[in-house]
């Protein structure tokens, strides 16, 4: 397993999992922007799988300087993070053993609370180290986020970060408001049983046509939120694999520069670590 790369940003320390193609670069590059799960075997072999399709993969550790989220077991985080979303949370919590109620509150207040605002300065210290590395194609980036990720992707752009494209898998779109101060492509997969994300593209589409920039995504029939990581129970493998062939095909047009390796476009073997957490 590749040990994370440690970076100094204005905010503290930053842990980065980085993979690199074979052969000389410069590579063009993929920010990766991890779901609530945080950085997991899951998002480990993405960026790696990423690397083999010939881009300098880079995925910031988000939870770094946060010691109550890393805190957390990993089965507690599967178990009691959708409470977060619960519109009675303190009585499910009450319904639970005596034993697990602090847990249980911790972690779904946690979740429930959480900024996701609050990354934007360690994602753009990240693109700050990409910009420096000597094998980066700088004016070649994209940005790839995961649910909580993916809305961060969005924030990002908006931001104004040097990006050539962004790619938001099930994460809650901009405002049509905000739309009009993006820039850059987006490419964006969804779920179809996922309401409280989808309300938001098609007023975003709309948005996006009027402002004049590019908005492409396909909604998977069939699918829940999180049917790309096959260590959700939402795992659609079809799915999955049509939405990685997809983004490739979509990163390749913004990002010309990319070798696409045959062998990337295998999808992975499942991965039995269960959770349905955004």
């Amino acid at each position: 397993m590749r040990p994370p790369v440690t970076i100094t940003g204005a905010h503290g320390r930053i842990e980065l999992d980085v993979a690199r193609p074979a052969g000389d670069g410069p590579y063009p590059v993929v920010l990766i922007v991890h779901e609530g799960l945080g950085v997991t075997p899951h998002l480990h072999a993405l960026v790696g799988r990423f690397a083999a399709a010939g881009y300098l993969a880079v995925a910031p550790n988000l939870y770094t300087r946060d010691p109550v989220r890393r805190s957390f077991d990993p089965e507690a985080v599967i178990r009691f993070a959708p409470l977060a979303q619960a519109a009675e949370r303190e009585a499910a919590i009450a319904a639970l053993p005596s034993g697990e109620r602090a847990t249980a509150r911790q972690v779904a207040t946690w979740f429930a609370d959480r900024n996701l605002s609050s990354a934007i300065p360690d994602l753009l210290e990240t693109l700050t180290w990409i910009a420096g590395q000597p094998d980066a194609s700088i004016d070649q980036v994209a940005a790839i986020g995961f649910s909580q990720g993916g809305a961060q992707v969005a924030q990002l752009a908006l931001a104004g970060a040097a990006l050539a494209a962004g790619v938001i898998f099930y994460g809650t779109l901009p405002t049509p408001e905000q739309a009009s101060r993006l820039r850059i492509p987006l490419h964006g997969h969804f779920a179809s049983d996922d309401p409280q994300v989808n309300q938001r593209i098609a007023p975003f589409s709309a948005a996006a046509k009027a402002a004049g920039f590019g908005f492409t995504h396909v909604i998977h029939a069939g699918t829940a939120h999180g049917f790309f990581n096959e260590s959700r129970p939402s795992y659609a493998p079809e799915a999955s694999q049509q939405a990685w062939v997809a983004t490739l095909a979509f990163l390749a047009r913004v990002l010309p520069a990319h070798p696409v390796a045959i062998g990337s476009l295998v999808p992975p073997a499942p991965i039995r670590q269960p959770s349905n957490i955004r």
